[in-house]
């Protein structure tokens, strides 16, 4: 009999930090979806900001990580802070505009596209068959965005795929940031880059417009975003990228199952099948990567 080891203790914690990241995630995107009714997207993110900033304050003054805000990689932040702060609107007005299962599965081609941006950005080898798998993985967000339906929704399937591009670039400078900067710095410099573009807005062309009677709402934009990047950055600390990745597809099954709860969005035959080709893509591809590792 075979006794369990750390490892497999880390492991199994990492795979349920990073189940609960997906489910904090989804109840973050549900929060937008219900704040959307009466704020604009730009205010939801500034609100979340808002609120999130304070706690990252408190917890740097506390445990005296000020120093983390050092850094020499100022234009690479300031580009991820653009970036990131460009993709997370891209995101709330996805959810915003389309059902969740559809919004969910749109996004889920970001790890396609991190793929087909590896070669001209990172000079990383792709072959013919990772490249069928990123084709065909559109294909099933074709099927997602229905062309021939009574539910053509092009603006809105284009602004997903917008914002899966802009996650899968803020995904490749995370990769460039995390050889060097801590995660802490990072969030902190998004936080404010975030804050500051968003107040710009809310201060000359909405003014604080606060409704008591929504404001749990925002609160719970934030509260589930700061909860699902700690169960996250703790995953990926006890687990490695390769094994947690199978388990952030479980993001599609909680969306559905959100959707159907609070909106009564049953997913449609066309979004199924999509979204089963858009996880299998991505699954191909995370198996040809590590097939590939291992022969070197």
């Amino acid at each position: 009999m075979e006794e369990k080891t750390d490892l497999d203790d880390n492991v199994f914690y990492g795979i349920s930090f990073i189940s609960l990241a997906g489910l904090f995630v989804t109840l973050m995107n549900a929060c937008v979806k219900l704040a959307s009714q009466n704020y604009d997207v730009l205010e939801i993110v500034f609100y979340r900001g808002l609120f999130i900033l304070p706690l990252l304050f408190l917890y740097m003054t506390v445990t005296h990580k000020w120093s983390v805000l050092k850094t020499r990689a100022h234009k690479t932040h300031i580009l991820r802070s653009v970036m990131g702060t460009i993709s997370v609107c891209l995101v709330y007005l996805s959810y915003s505009l389309l059902p969740m299962a559809d919004a969910t599965a749109l996004l889920m081609t970001s790890g396609l596209i991190i793929t087909a941006l590896s070669s001209p950005f990172l000079g990383e080898k792709v072959g013919p068959l990772r490249w069928a798998a990123v084709v065909l993985g559109f294909v099933g967000a074709i099927l997602v965005i229905q062309p021939e339906g009574n539910s053509f929704k092009p603006l809105a399937g284009s602004i997903a795929l917008c914002g899966a591009f802009t996650i899968a670039s803020v995904n490749l400078l995370l990769r460039k940031l995390g050889r060097s900067e801590p995660p802490l710095a990072t969030i902190t410099y998004f936080m404010i880059c975030s804050v500051t573009v968003s107040g710009v807005y809310v201060f000359f062309y909405k003014g604080i417009n606060l409704d008591i009677a929504t404001l749990h709402i925002l609160v719970g934009v934030a509260f589930f975003a700061l909860l699902q990047q700690i169960f996250k950055t703790y995953a990926t600390a006890l687990a490695e990228a390769s094994v947690l990745s199978p388990y952030t597809y479980l993001n599609l099954l909680w969306a559905i199952i959100l959707g159907v709860i609070i909106w009564d969005e049953w997913p449609s035959l066309s979004v199924w099948l999509g979204g089963f080709i858009i996880i299998a893509a991505n699954g191909f591809v995370l198996w040809r990567e590590q097939k590939l590792n291992k022969n070197l």
